[in-house]
């Protein structure tokens, strides 16, 4: 009933009738046409007769009343398989087209005092030291990448749930082979070694005259197993090295005295953190 059509009502009466039509709900999506897909197959034993037959009467319909049987009865599965289809080609293109390019070497530095800078393209001391280093190694990092990460920050006594999460990605990435080599204070040398970081003393992969080198040098670190007080030698003191301040690694804070330590137990680059060493000291040009 519209306002023309009711002369006789008031002002008021019209007005309060307008903001009534006005605020009336939209109506309701229409349902299927019951009468017509109504489960009406002949009397059969077989329930794929009476499901070709019921699909043989929707056929039948008018092409809105099938998108409109189509929608009431299958968004929900229709919805679900586009989520299947979506998370296929989210692993297909994540493992192939976008797929990360495997390690040529990778090494963390933890607690470094270098930060660098997302927003700026300018290379820095580290970005230099590295590219020093690939080339030293010839590798083809349009296949391969080098990375040296330095954004961990850990603290073995803290809580905090940032520090955990380093502590658990640190831990994942060295027994899944993708660490190298751990740089870091002494304690946090030591703090990896029940995670099983290292399995060989250094004796067994160095070059028996870079071993003898830092032997010489007092460069070897080594961990004291508190249970029966033996040695180990686990890793190399590396605050002297030649290149070292070209890295800006821990220039400024309080780790005076960093060690290198090869993650012996799972990565399947060794001899590549073995060469990271020599490359930093400049060995064997340091020997002469």
């Amino acid at each position: 009933m519209s306002v023309k059509k009711n002369k006789d009502l008031t002002v008021k009466e019209n007005k309060e009738l307008s903001v009534k039509e006005k605020n009336k709900p939209d109506a309701e999506p229409e349902a299927p046409d019951y009468e017509v897909l109504k489960w009406d197959a002949p009397e059969t034993n077989s329930v794929k007769e009476e499901i070709k037959f019921q699909n043989a009467k929707a056929s039948r319909l008018p092409f809105k009343q099938k998108i409109r049987h189509f929608w009431y009865y299958y968004k929900v599965p229709f919805f679900v398989f586009l989520g299947v289809l979506a998370f296929a080609a989210y692993l297909i293109l994540h493992y192939t087209v976008f797929a990360p390019k495997p390690y040529a070497f990778v090494a963390y530095a933890l607690n470094s005092a270098y930060v660098k800078d997302i927003t700026s393209d300018d290379e820095t001391d580290l970005d230099r030291f590295l590219n020093g280093f690939n080339e030293y190694m010839h590798f083809d990092l349009t296949k391969t990448q080098s990375v040296i990460n330095t954004d961990m920050t850990i603290d073995p006594g803290s809580t905090d749930n940032l520090v955990l999460a380093y502590d658990m990605n640190l831990t994942a990435a060295g027994q899944a082979g993708d660490a190298d080599l751990l740089i870091a204070s002494g304690e946090l040398i030591d703090y990896y070694i029940p995670a099983g970081f290292y399995q060989d003393t250094i004796d067994h992969y160095l070059p028996e005259d870079f071993y003898r080198y830092l032997k010489e040098n007092d460069l070897i670190y080594s961990y004291v197993d508190p249970t029966d007080s033996k040695s180990y030698e686990v890793g190399v003191y590396i605050g002297s090295a030649k290149r070292m301040k070209e890295t800006g690694l821990y220039e400024g804070t309080n780790i005076d005295a960093p060690v290198a330590s090869v993650i012996t137990a799972h990565s399947p680059r060794i001899d590549v953190a073995v060469e990271f060493l020599k490359y930093l000291f400049d060995y064997p040009n340091c020997a002469e």
